[in-house]
C-alpha cells in the first residue's frame, strides 16, 4: 500500500507499507504511487498533465543520451592516452615518433572527443604501418572496432 501523509492540507510524505498497514491520522492509502500527487481536501489524486509527462520523458531521453556520450568521452579519452602510450613505448627516433603522431592525429583527436565512429573511419583511412607501429595500429584498430 502507498501511504500519503498529509499536514496542513499538503502531502508531506509518501511511503510504501505492507497491505495490512493500519492508516494513522492524516494518512491516506492508495494502491497507486502517483507521479504528481495532490491532496484535494478529501483524497489524494493524480495532478500531472500530459505535457508534464511528455516533458519528463524528453528530459529522461536527453539525460540518457548525455550519459551515453559521457561514457563514450571517458572511454575515448582513455583510449587516446593509451594510443600515445603505445607509440611512446616503441623505440622510435624523434622523426619516426613525430611522423607516427601526425599520421594518427585524426584518430587520436576523434577518440579524445569521444567520437568512436569518426575514429573508426579515420583509422580505416590509414594504411597499416610495417613493424612495431603496425602492432600499435592493430591494437588500437581492434579497440575501436570492438567498441
Amino acid at each position: 500500500m502507498i501511504v500519503y501523509k498529509i499536514k496542513d492540507n499538503k502531502i508531506v510524505g509518501i511511503s510504501r507499507q505492507a497491505n495490512d498497514y493500519v492508516l494513522q491520522a492524516n494518512e491516506y492509502g492508495s494502491t497507486i504511487w502517483y507521479l504528481k500527487p495532490f491532496f484535494n481536501g478529501s483524497a489524494v489524486v493524480e495532478s500531472i498533465t500530459q505535457q508534464e509527462i511528455d516533458d519528463r520523458a524528453e528530459a529522461e531521453a536527453e539525460q540518457s543520451a548525455l550519459n551515453e556520450f559521457y561514457k563514450e568521452l571517458q572511454d575515448g579519452e582513455k583510449a587516446s592516452y593509451e594510443l600515445i602510450g603505445y607509440i611512446k613505448r616503441l623505440n622510435l627516433t624523434s622523426a619516426q615518433l613525430l611522423n607516427a603522431k601526425k599520421v594518427l592525429l585524426p584518430v587520436y583527436t576523434a577518440l579524445k572527443n569521444g567520437m568512436w565512429d569518426v575514429a573508426k573511419e579515420q583509422i580505416a583511412l590509414i594504411n597499416r604501418p610495417a613493424g612495431a607501429l603496425g602492432g600499435v595500429y592493430d591494437k588500437i584498430k581492434a579497440r575501436i572496432d570492438n567498441y
